[in-house]
């Protein structure tokens, strides 16, 4: 709902799933941030290549999900750098 609203505002202009992803995981919101990551991943949307290591998946990089997507992809996980 809320990139939604965000493409509203921006006159129509669609995200791509990897920046939806990394909306919904600053939210904390682990479910549909790995969706996105997953639709990023099928899309082949390049951002996914740095998932691993973005700072904005630091709230989701405990959850089982989040770490089995980075095996898959055999992407590097680094350690959350903030404090959530």
């Amino acid at each position: 709902e809320r990139l939604r609203e965000l493409e509203k505002a921006s006159g129509g202009i669609r995200f791509q799933p990897f920046h939806a992803a990394r909306a919904y995981a600053e939210l904390g919101r682990a479910d549909d941030a790995v969706r996105w990551l997953q639709t990023a991943l099928d899309r082949r949307d390049s951002g996914v290549q740095i998932a691993g290591v973005h700072p904005s998946f630091d709230r989701i990089r405990d959850d089982p999900r989040y770490q089995n997507l980075m095996k898959r992809l055999r992407l590097p996980v680094q350690p959350a750098t903030r404090v959530n």
